[in-house]
């Protein structure tokens, strides 16, 4: 049976999770740490919702989301200015 929690208004509540699922559901993203949250969920079978598997993760363990920074695309004056600046330092030949 699952743990037993207490909440804010002295109700007891039961626990979605088990110790055991919560250990699985870190050590997938432990092992996969590119893999989301809700790929973990499906892969684990983890009994509850996503934002309990996210406050279990963020909880129980040292990992932390982490999003990729988003780069401007390059214009085509972004791209010449670029290109003129590598090559002021090619080699040049010599001329005959």
């Amino acid at each position: 049976m699952a743990a037993r929690k207490s909440c804010s208004k002295k109700k007891w509540i039961r626990s979605e999770t088990t110790p055991e699922d919560d250990e699985n559901l870190i050590q997938f993203l432990r092992n996969n740490p590119f893999e989301s949250v809700v790929t973990a969920i499906n892969r684990t079978n983890f009994p509850g919702h996503v934002r309990t598997a996210r406050n279990r993760v963020r909880q129980d363990s040292e990992l932390r989301n982490r999003v990729a920074a988003k780069k401007p695309f390059l214009t085509a004056d972004n791209k010449n200015q670029r290109i003129g600046f590598a090559l002021e330092f090619l080699p040049r030949r010599a001329e005959k």
